[in-house]
């Protein structure tokens, strides 16, 4: 165990919602953690299950001591977000993890991440790597040695992966924005890009994400869809231009999520959001958003919803006649 005169105090924020099934899995992970100290806020969404009452169980299979404390908090069902806020204002540590109820934390993630961090500037994340799961069967990995600005174009930061100082999110008001139901993890890591973090990369994994059920599969996207990336857009855009950030890098930001998003909206078979998805973004100025720095990464899809729009992404329709002839017609 790795307990050092001068450990710092790391809070674990873990928001939880009718998992009574599978809550403890999580819980074990933060107590068999090789570091100590460690403060767990797990925040109980409002459930409708025994969830409180098994994590008070647990709880008391688990009992406090001078280096692991637990603390239940309960709101009304509010959400991921807000769940979150109420974890990191409640927070005591030096440095804070967050992490969903369905995962697990590898024995050593808390320990490789605050060495990870020693003698670094407090605006510097500490990011791990994940081992993706579904049930017993390992799906995939990925271990990006290097991440280039901001970040790889095909795995982001996730919050789950990271460790942050908690001082740092609170004088930046870094916080989790309540008007999300999805995209949350999306948001929240682009405004910590904006407000300055930058990111330290372990080419180790930090952590096991599960799939289950449905509720982490890509649902057919919709209308309703399309206005949480209008909203998101408009708010990322405004928030930039008004921490007068460099314009190119705003820019290269918004334009590897929207990358995504396309991505996203063409695997849901919906062509419509994708257009209206481009339109957006030409009518919000970025009339070479998509093909500035990263055309390279645009799949054969993608490339034809863009040059389908109009004469707006010249270049990326001249790619498309270059590499798939006759498909930016």
């Amino acid at each position: 165990m790795c307990l050092e005169n001068d450990s710092k105090l790391v809070s674990v924020i873990i928001p939880t919602y009718n998992r009574a099934d599978m809550v403890t899995r999580v819980l074990d992970s933060v107590w068999g953690q090789s570091y100590r100290p460690i403060e767990l806020l797990v925040v109980n969404d409002g459930s409708s299950d025994n969830t409180s009452e098994v994590i008070h169980h647990w709880m008391d299979g688990h009992p406090d001591n001078l280096f692991f404390v637990t603390r239940l908090l309960e709101q009304k069902n509010s959400g991921g977000c807000v769940a979150r806020n109420l974890g990191l204002s409640q927070a005591t540590g030096e440095y804070v993890q967050f992490f969903d109820d369905d995962d697990e934390l590898l024995p050593e993630a808390i320990e490789a991440s605050v060495r990870n961090l020693s003698n670094e500037a407090n605006e510097v994340v500490s990011l791990g790597q994940a081992i993706y799961c579904a049930g017993s069967e390992t799906l995939h990995t990925h271990f990006e040695d290097d991440i280039q600005f901001p970040f790889c174009v095909y795995n982001l930061p996730s919050p789950s992966f990271s460790l942050f100082r908690r001082n740092y999110l609170v004088d930046k008001k870094i916080f989790w924005d309540g008007n999300l139901s999805c995209g949350q993890d999306t948001d929240f890591v682009v405004t910590a890009l904006l407000k300055g973090i930058r990111y330290k990369i372990m080419s180790i994994p930090t952590c096991r994400i599960y799939f289950h059920g449905q509720e982490r599969v890509t649902q057919k996207l919709s209308t309703r869809q399309f206005e949480k990336y209008q909203y998101l857009l408009t708010k990322w855009h405004s928030l930039g231009t008004d921490l007068e950030r460099d314009p190119e890098e705003l820019r290269l930001i918004l334009c590897i999520f929207v990358k995504i998003w396309l991505q996203k909206t063409l695997r849901a078979n919906n062509r419509g959001v994708s257009e209206n998805l481009c339109r957006l973004c030409k009518e919000r100025g970025y009339d070479v958003l998509f093909f500035n720095k990263v055309a390279c990464f645009f799949d054969y899809r993608v490339l034809r919803v863009i040059s389908s729009i109009g004469n707006y992404f010249e270049r990326g329709k001249f790619f498309l006649q270059r590499h798939f002839p006759g498909g930016g017609r």
